[in-house]
């Protein structure tokens, strides 16, 4: 249960929830996710047992900030799974929570 705090939230104390988190990804000759670094993982790199499953998205390729993003679901060596996506555009890697 969440009590009322008798004032409404200011626009600059909201966050979005499940935010991406970056991360530092190490692939192979194909792009394909071959280790991977970062907050929530681990300090050292970590070796990426199985790709489960990946796809992409293109969307909003009409307005100034087009989206288009290679998702990856891996397996890491610890069993861990974890959901990747390689933004394409700035070039960056990150780790997406979802669930």
């Amino acid at each position: 249960m969440v009590v009322f705090a008798g004032r409404a939230p200011r626009a600059d104390q909201l966050r979005g929830l499940s935010q991406p988190q970056p991360v530092r990804v190490s692939t192979g000759p194909s792009g394909v996710p071959r280790r991977v670094q970062g907050k929530g993982v681990s300090e050292k790199a970590v070796p990426i047992r199985a790709v489960r499953d990946r796809w992409r998205i293109d969307d909003r390729w009409w307005t100034e900030t087009p989206v288009c993003r290679m998702y990856w679901e891996v397996e890491l060596q610890d069993g861990r799974v974890l959901t990747l996506f390689h933004d394409r555009l700035a070039d960056h890697w990150y780790r997406q929570r979802c669930g």
